[in-house]
């Protein structure tokens, strides 16, 4: 027996180990180094490439890079540790633990887990090290600088559970502060929620430099359409088919269009196509719905023996009372009776031309037909390409006294004029921007979007881009919870929530307060100019809802593909439609303003001092409600009867018609009711 023989199977008989030699010490102390180092090198070299200005994918490229580095160097180690050691069973076994405990499943970063035998000091070190590195990323906006502050977290470390996107406006600094000093600030703080949630204020980086006042849409950023036109003051021919056009579609169902009036105007005259500019060989009927509310405005009738007067391709009568059609609400024109001896026409690109007197008027790709005489069609179809689907009906109008008078004012705006408005606002906006710059700095809590003018009708775009942010930031958590900037939020009663329902153990959740079969608007603050279906799908509506992140993932891999709605909660109840998404209806997301429930998870709809009062009674008491019984508010009931008028407003005030008959020697200002929703109110998209 070799002398060494008997002691090495003794020894391994034993289970114990042998005291590792000076080359043993050596090659590990090298391994840990050479890891230590390496990771330094991937986090400096993100970072330079970051305020370098270099692409995320020229980031991923530089970091998968620098792991097959490192898993180079591992290997290179370890043969060189074999080389020089002799292995016993325990060593194997620690190898083979070490590399089925590699936190990648590709093994590309080769970092072993906790090596208790192995400088576990120094790896305690290295990742409490780690833990406390935060990293700036300089973000060019258009011409500013904006810092976005992130911290980034070691793979080991637990990731945030739900990411909180807050929808705010530029200009809501009050709003940002009251959260801060409330809810906000508590999650950030508290023990047991700051490891649990992660919150982004998220805003535009510009937003738009049109003067209210000047804009077609408060709501929007596009100069109002009154703006220097040459036929504001004379009467206009809506839909103009050049004479002689020959019709070549003969139903003989009430075919239409439907236009959205931005200013008042007054209508003068109904008109239908006449094939062939030839004189008509049958009955037409020409009428004008609000269809929002299936009602008839006005209605005319053409005989062959009366067929009126012949304009271009299209023949025309006067009312015998001048309609005053307000602002802020769709229509459709409609025409019925064509037939085999007098066809309509519907050939795409050939119907002639429209006017809408410089914005008077918005023409909407959407048209609409019937098989009732006489009524309203309601089989609504669109055309991305056109907005005139049909040589059919038509009608002759012209702005109201009271928009003539203001566009001789100053809405007639050269564009001279309009640059140098917009360039007073931008000065402006810059003042506004460097404000968010300094606040960003100061809290680091918010997502400023680059390149995103920031206006009402975006919201759509801004919630998409929250979502997209966050798989690329949060890859790992597991929900999505999207709010907006006046609500005040119970976070713990949203985790116990999740909790009680299970919500963890699901997939495609959808979890808030929906709305089912909602009717479509056509008019107001939520006029639907695109879906063309007469009801939603469900969507979310209250003051939050939340997602699980299969379906923000979704989302965003889609985004390219989502054509935006006119509210952010109705597109996404469009877009996740076809996924059948689990929608966890919970009325405590739905809290009507003037009401509240202790067990509430948000209230909208609050003023900074609101949100700040419901704070103190929550801390004081556990009760945002109030930590002493208040009589309950009365809801606000609105009685709307659009057409007819009648029933009071949210102020107590009548409402009055929306449509007025004025008497034919002049048009006169109509009085125009308030918009409002139904007595349930709407807190999606405030």
């Amino acid at each position: 027996m070799r002398p060494g023989a008997g002691s090495t199977s003794t020894m391994r008989r034993s289970g114990r180990r042998q005291p590792l030699d000076h080359r043993q010490l050596l090659g590990l102390s090298l391994r840990w180094m050479a890891v230590a180092a390496l990771l330094l090198v991937v986090m400096l070299a993100g970072v330079g490439l970051e305020m370098a200005g270099v692409s995320g994918s020229s980031v991923s490229n530089a970091l998968a890079d620098q792991s097959d580095e490192l898993a180079q160097c591992r290997a290179a180690l370890v043969k060189a540790h074999q080389a020089n050691t002799r292995d016993t069973p325990g060593d194997s076994r620690r190898r083979a633990a070490i590399d089925s405990d590699l936190p990648c499943k590709d093994r590309q970063v080769c970092m072993p887990q906790q090596d208790e035998d192995v400088s576990s000091n120094n790896h305690h070190a290295l990742h409490a090290s780690i833990e406390d590195k935060v990293k700036r990323k300089q973000v060019q906006l258009q011409g500013r600088s904006v810092v976005h502050t992130s911290i980034q977290r070691p793979a080991e470390q637990r990731p945030a559970e739900i990411v909180i996107g807050i929808m705010s406006a530029r200009h809501h600094f009050e709003h940002r502060q009251a959260l801060r000093d409330t809810w906000v600030g508590y999650a950030q703080r508290s023990s047991h929620l700051s490891s649990r949630v992660h919150i982004r204020f998220v805003v535009g980086d510009d937003t738009c430099a049109i003067p209210v006042e000047q804009r077609q849409d408060p709501y929007g950023c596009e100069w109002a359409a009154t703006s220097a036109h040459p036929d504001l003051q004379a009467n206009i021919v809506a839909y103009t088919v050049p004479s002689g056009t020959t019709g070549n579609h003969d139903f003989n169902g009430p075919i239409g269009m439907d236009f959205t009036t931005n200013h008042p105007v007054v209508l003068t005259h109904l008109g239908v196509f006449d094939s062939g500019s030839d004189g008509l060989k049958r009955n037409l009927t020409a009428s004008l719905y609000l269809p929002h509310h299936r009602q008839l405005a006005a209605r005319m009738t053409f005989t062959p023996d009366d067929p009126g007067e012949l304009i271009a391709g299209s023949r025309f009568k006067p009312l015998s009372t001048a309609l005053v059609l307000p602002a802020g609400y769709i229509w459709s024109i409609v025409a019925e009776g064509y037939g085999a001896e007098e066809p309509a026409h519907n050939i795409a690109g050939q119907h002639g031309t429209q006017n809408d007197g410089g914005g008077l008027l918005t023409f909407m790709k959407q048209s609409r037909f019937g098989h009732l005489p006489l009524e309203l069609p309601d089989s609504e179809e669109s055309a991305r390409a056109e907005s005139n689907q049909y040589a059919a009906g038509t009608f002759v109008y012209h702005a109201e006294d009271s928009v003539r008078a203001l566009t001789s004012q100053h809405t007639q705006v050269s564009k001279e004029d309009r640059e140098q408005l917009e360039a007073a606002s931008k000065l402006a906006i810059a003042a506004e921007t460097a404000k968010l710059v300094q606040e960003h700095r100061e809290h680091g809590d918010m997502l400023i979007l680059p390149n995103f003018v920031d206006t009402y009708r975006r919201l759509p775009q801004k919630v998409l881009a929250f979502y997209t942010w966050v798989t690329e930031e949060h890859p790992r958590s597991s929900f999505t919870l999207k709010i907006d900037d006046d609500c005040f939020a119970n976070l713990d009663e949203i985790f116990a929530g999740i909790s009680r329902l299970e919500l963890r153990s699901q997939s495609s959740i959808w979890w808030s307060r929906f709305r089912t079969d909602w009717p479509v608007d056509r008019w107001g603050k939520w006029k639907e100019s695109e879906y063309t279906s007469p009801v939603y799908p469900a969507f979310a509506c209250g003051g939050g809802n939340v997602l699980s992140m299969d379906l923000v993932r979704w989302l965003a891999a889609n985004r390219q593909y989502l054509h935006p709605f006119q509210g952010e909660d109705v597109s996404v109840g469009i877009w996740l439609a076809p996924l059948h998404p689990t929608t966890v209806a919970d009325y405590n997301w739905h809290v009507l303003p003037g009401h509240c429930n202790r067990l509430m998870y948000t209230m909208p709809e609050l003023t900074p001092a609101k949100i700040r009062q419901q704070w103190s009674d929550f801390q004081a008491c556990q009760n945002p409600c109030g930590c002493i019984r208040s009589e309950a508010l009365a809801p606000q009931h609105v009685l709307e009867q659009a057409m007819g008028g009648g029933g009071l407003d949210a102020d107590n005030q009548p409402i009055l018609p929306i449509v007025q008959l004025i008497p034919s020697e002049g048009p006169r200002a109509p009085l125009i009711p308030n918009h409002h929703r139904d007595e349930h109110g709407d807190h999606d998209d405030l």
